[in-house]
């Protein structure tokens, strides 16, 4: 896991901080972005194995963010809004950290 890049895109500072914490006790490298914007510069300058993001964030959201990732990006989205699509892997909030680790760890390892 050493080299798993994660980056964490959420406009709640305490929720980046708490994510990005979870993931680095799992042995994951993460970092964080303050939202959809902030994220395509961090994907512009490193390589992330997994975006991390919430769907309601201000400047660019969550589904603006999607649409311009590549689609080989892997994706999962942590919100506490119920319209996200369902083509997308998704967990709700409130999330636990043990829950958001395992849901990385499954999407990873997925094929």
């Amino acid at each position: 896991m050493d080299d798993i890049r994660i980056l964490v895109v959420d406009d709640h500072a305490p929720v980046r901080y708490l994510f990005r914490r979870s993931l680095e006790s799992a042995g994951y490298l993460a970092s964080e972005a303050g939202d959809g914007q902030e994220a395509l510069e961090a994907l512009e300058k490193e390589r992330y194995d997994l975006v991390i993001t919430d769907w309601d964030m201000p400047r660019m959201n969550g589904e603006q963010l999607l649409a311009e990732l590549h689609e080989s990006q892997p994706v999962l989205i942590v919100s506490s809004n119920r319209g996200v699509p369902r083509r997308y892997r998704s967990l709700s909030k409130p999330v636990r950290p043990r829950q958001l680790v395992k849901a990385v760890k499954d999407l990873l390892e997925s094929p």
